[in-house]
């Protein structure tokens, strides 16, 4: 079992290689992989609203409540929003000029095979009667019920709102011992999804084999191969040009050298990218911050580990992404609301988002099922995932990174 947890990423791509040659040497078995798919979607699923529920509350209450703490807190959470909203709306861009999934103009390639409803998702969550609907998603007037309904804008609402009012009653140790709580249940999910990724070469092996094995049946196996050569393009550009243009560039508005900070963050970077992991990145990530970067530990110890749990940048690119190619491969054109939902859930559910391999995975089945589409087409991107899960791991390390210098910046030297 150690040796298994620890060439888990090995573990994962030989799944993903052998489910693709599976699912190409045998596609008429692969229909009988589906329950065992279906169960990982569904162990994915299970998770989402307790990840998002918990991960804001115990964000919230991490702020506490002295001044500079609270003054370091806003300007921390105040940068993660905004780089995370241009992340996604980068990523919304580029999929909307470069439309992978769509062959020849036409979408749908995946509609069949996927048992061709995209109203086997369910109905959106506040989509169908416009901006009024998203707006009354966000505040519901029964949380029990909104959670029950899978409600992720109504959950983060009455999270954020639940932890802002605890942190305005006086300290005792009540309030402690709930902030205890709220952090032990948090690490507890993430202990779970930790066990539930331990499962993934399985789920990956059956729903890979059971994709591949469906488009080979219908003879569209190079439609399935072009198309998400033009995801990971996709994908991969906007996590670059985010990288490089936007924090870069808002690294210099704030007189820090990009190149020099960099150079700093290496040992950091190349450890998100091995590992796919912020959280277990972070202690490299604060040792590269304080001794080579020179950001004061009072600074880099609060900003760091607040960054891995609630900023997620290349997440939120990968999702904008994914779910406008998952909607072209299944010929669901989504309107500007739908589109301004995926905006909004994706930049909000990012900060929400553990930052531990596969949870990119649960927020994108949150995504899919908030414009109605089914949680089956996460199945579409799953084949590069991990992949692409290293690359937007070391953007997202890149941009807590760089959120720190800029909060130390701009406070007072000691």
């Amino acid at each position: 079992m150690k040796f298994y947890t620890k060439n888990l990423n090995g573990f994962l791509f030989a799944s993903i290689v052998f489910g693709f040659a599976f699912g190409v040497i045998f596609p008429e078995f692969t229909p009988s992989l589906k329950l065992t798919g279906e169960l990982f979607i569904r162990l994915l699923t299970l998770l989402i609203i307790p990840v998002i529920f918990f991960s804001m509350l115990s964000g919230v209450l991490n702020l506490q409540d002295s001044s500079s703490l609270a003054r370091i807190g806003v300007r921390t959470f105040l940068y993660y929003t905004a780089t995370t909203a241009l992340a996604v709306l980068l990523g919304l861009v580029l999929v909307r000029v470069i439309q992978p999934g769509l062959e020849e103009g036409k979408s749908g390639a995946a509609a069949e095979i996927l048992q061709g409803s995209a109203e086997t998702g369910g109905d959106p969550a506040g989509v169908s009667g416009g901006i009024d609907d998203v707006l009354r998603n966000i505040i519901p007037d029964n949380i029990v019920e909104a959670m029950a309904s899978g409600n992720v804008l109504g959950t983060i609402f009455f999270s954020i709102f639940l932890g802002i009012a605890l942190l305005q009653l006086p300290p005792n140790a009540s309030i402690t011992a709930l902030r205890d709580g709220v952090q032990t249940i948090f690490s507890a999910i993430i202990w779970m999804i930790d066990k539930v990724m331990l499962l993934a070469p399985i789920g990956f092996f059956a729903l890979i084999a059971e994709l591949v094995g469906g488009f080979v049946l219908e003879g569209q196996l190079r439609t399935l191969g072009d198309s998400l050569v033009w995801y990971t393009v996709t994908v991969m550009l906007g996590l670059l040009l985010h990288g490089i243009i936007t924090l870069g560039g808002i690294a210099l508005f704030f007189r820090i050298n990009p190149l020099t900070f960099f150079q700093a963050m290496f040992p950091a970077l190349l450890s998100a990218f091995s590992t796919a992991s912020s959280s277990a990145t972070l202690p490299i990530t604060l040792d590269c911050l304080e001794r080579r970067a020179g950001v004061p530990n009072r600074i880099s110890s609060f900003v760091a580990p607040l960054g891995a749990t609630i900023n997620m940048d290349g997440t939120a690119i990968y999702e904008a992404v994914a779910v406008v190619f998952i909607a072209n491969m299944l010929g669901v054109e989504l309107s500007l609301t739908e589109q301004a939902l995926v905006f909004l859930t994706a930049t909000v559910s990012a900060v929400g988002a553990a930052g531990i391999p596969g949870a990119g995975l649960i927020m994108m089945v949150l995504i899919l099922q908030t414009v109605g589409l089914p949680p089956d087409g996460v199945k579409l991107v799953i084949v590069v995932d991990r992949a692409l899960d290293m690359l937007r791991t070391a953007t997202n390390v890149w941009g807590d990174s760089i959120g720190a210098a800029i909060i130390a910046s701009k406070e007072p030297k000691r």
